[in-house]
């Protein structure tokens, strides 16, 4: 404080009683503080601006920036003049400390003891994961959304989910913002398992290495639907005698009834047959030559079978000179070999026998009705258990070079034990 008293005169002498006056000279200003970012603030972004309070007294401020305690290495003491905001030359470096200390100033002099402040920068965030369906669960309805948990320092999250580990069939990395939800537009197939993968990111960059997850929807049963014939096709003809049936699975079905006709509606050949959950069916024996065979397949499971299901057809092969024979090697002494008549007067002939799959089981040169016949056991294929033949429907072919009145090419050949 500063006391001044002026006392006028002239040749009658000084001025009485005047009175003393003061005024207070100037101080330096007080200290500021931070106000964005906040001393002791995370997670700040790496191109963030310092702003601090005013001091009303100061005329400039003094700036000094490091990374660390007492440090200069950013901003050495710069004079920034009368503002209360910084726009640095550089963005920070990420998760780092950033130490601030702003010292305002006037004519006095600059403020004492200001102290130093402090924030950290951001990071690439964390991962999250599922809050639901939680990681692993089963049963899950197939209209279920995805929800997550936040993560603080993530301004998006990317999202793929697959019907397979590492898969995107359903979405593939879909950058869906700063939302924690997730809805899809269909519902998820039922007793599938979902693997989901949800990847938080921010200006840094992506959250590295995060697990994927996964749950299973639920099981919807309901009847199975009708199923088609697949080989033979429905409508073919020309078919061979020693088909299988084979049709077409059914996702839902537990098992499939089998009839199968040579009328329509018949089941002659097999009769509302029970085959488990097989999709091909192989005939006890070879079908009727040149036959329309019906066929109807029924799909079943716990809830029921399939309604309305449509018989259908093929028509099997023509067999030219088809004949068929049987005989029955059965140690009685009787019709124990395959007798082909007059086949001794063509002796450069030559006969094979197959199975219902096509394997020949049997071939001899200069077949002749007595020690060169068929009796039932094979002489092809016998190392990988042909041996003695089951009984059944087998097919011959006789092959003569020269013309011969014996009528008889190929046909069916029945083994009765």
């Amino acid at each position: 404080t500063i006391f001044v008293t002026i006392i006028p005169y002239n040749n009658a002498g000084s001025a009485m009683g005047c009175t003393e006056e003061s005024f207070n000279t100037e101080t330096s200003p007080d200290c500021t503080s931070l106000a964005s970012p906040l001393n002791g603030d995370t997670g700040v972004a790496l191109d963030t601006n310092l702003t601090w309070n005013a001091i009303t007294n100061a005329t400039g401020y003094f700036l000094t920036v490091g990374t660390n305690a007492g440090g200069n290495d950013i901003i050495d003491n710069q004079d920034v003049g009368n503002v209360t905001t910084f726009d640095l030359p550089n963005d920070f470096n990420e998760d780092s400390i950033i130490f601030i200390t702003v010292t305002p100033y006037n004519a006095a002099g600059n403020a004492m003891g200001c102290a130093e402040e402090s924030f950290t920068t951001e990071t690439i965030p964390d991962c999250t994961s599922l809050l639901n369906p939680i990681n692993t669960t089963v049963g899950v309805i197939i209209s279920t959304g995805l929800i997550w948990n936040s993560v603080n320092n993530a301004t998006g999250y990317i999202l793929s989910v697959g019907t397979n580990t590492g898969g995107n069939d359903i979405i593939d990395n879909l950058d869906l913002g700063n939302v924690t939800t997730y809805n899809f537009p269909d519902d998820l197939e039922e007793n599938t398992t979902i693997f989901v993968t949800i990847t938080p990111y921010n200006a840094i960059g992506n959250a590295i290495g995060c697990s994927e997850e996964s749950f299973t929807t639920e099981i919807i049963s309901t009847i199975p639907s009708c199923t088609n014939l697949l080989d033979p096709l429905d409508g073919s003809i020309n078919v061979a005698v020693d088909t299988d049936i084979i049709w077409d699975a059914i996702d839902n079905a537990t098992g499939y009834i089998l009839t199968i006709g040579t009328t329509s509606g018949g089941s002659d050949i097999t009769n509302n047959q029970d085959v488990g959950d097989d999709t091909s069916f192989i005939l006890n024996e070879a079908l009727p030559e040149n036959t329309t065979i019906f066929v109807t397949i029924i799909p079943y499971n716990e809830l029921g079978t399939a309604e309305g299901c449509s018989e259908e057809s093929f028509t099997t092969e023509i067999i030219e000179n088809n004949t068929k024979f049987g005989f029955s090697p059965d140690g009685d002494g009787i019709n124990e070999f395959w007798e082909i008549h007059k086949i001794e007067d063509y002796p450069n002939n030559v006969v094979s026998i197959f199975n219902r799959w096509g394997d020949i089981v049997f071939r001899i040169k200069g077949y002749d009705n007595n020690q060169n016949v068929f009796r039932g056991d094979a002489n092809q294929l016998t190392k990988i258990g042909a041996g003695r033949l089951p009984e059944g429907t087998y097919f011959f072919q006789i092959d003569i070079p020269e013309e011969n009145n014996l009528n008889l090419s190929k046909g069916f050949l029945v083994i009765k034990r």
